[in-house]
C-alpha cells in the first residue's frame, strides 16, 4: 500500500490498479515501479509525491464497524498498563479490531476474543 501526497497536501491510498483521483490518472505500472519518495506524473500533467504507508496511515483509514478508541486515548492505555515489546496481551472484546492492530504493532503477542458474531 502507498500514499500519494499532492502539492496541496490532499492523500490518497493506492493499493493496486491504476490510481484514479482529482488530479487525474496515474498507471498501475508507474505506481508499481515508484520508490518513496519519487514523484509520479499524472494523465493531467500533475506531479504526486509517492510513499510507502506507514503504520498510522494504515490505522487512521481501518474501517470503522464498532466503535474505535481515539489513538491518545490507545495512547493512554499503552502508557498506563506498561505494555511493550517483550509483552503478550489479551484483548477481550475484539470490536473493530483496532486496538488489537495497534497493540501488534508494539507487542510481541496479541490474543483476542469477541463474543459477538457480528463482530469476530
Amino acid at each position: 500500500m502507498k500514499i500519494v501526497i499532492s502539492s496541496e497536501g490532499r492523500t490518497f491510498v493506492w493499493r493496486q490498479g491504476d490510481l484514479h483521483c482529482q488530479y487525474g490518472m496515474v498507471r498501475e505500472k508507474d505506481m508499481q515501479d515508484a520508490k518513496p519518495g519519487a514523484s509520479v506524473t499524472t494523465n493531467t500533467g500533475k506531479v504526486l509525491k509517492v510513499m510507502d504507508a506507514d503504520f498510522n496511515e494504515l490505522y487512521r483509514r481501518i474501517r470503522r464497524g464498532p466503535q474505535v478508541m481515539p489513538i491518545k486515548d490507545v495512547a493512554l492505555a499503552v502508557s498506563l498498563t506498561g505494555v511493550g515489546k517483550k509483552s503478550k496481551v489479551v484483548d477481550a472484546g475484539a470490536g473493530s479490531g483496532a486496538m488489537a492492530l495497534y497493540l501488534g504493532n508494539i507487542c510481541k503477542q496479541v490474543t483476542t476474543y469477541e463474543v459477538r458474531e457480528d463482530f469476530a
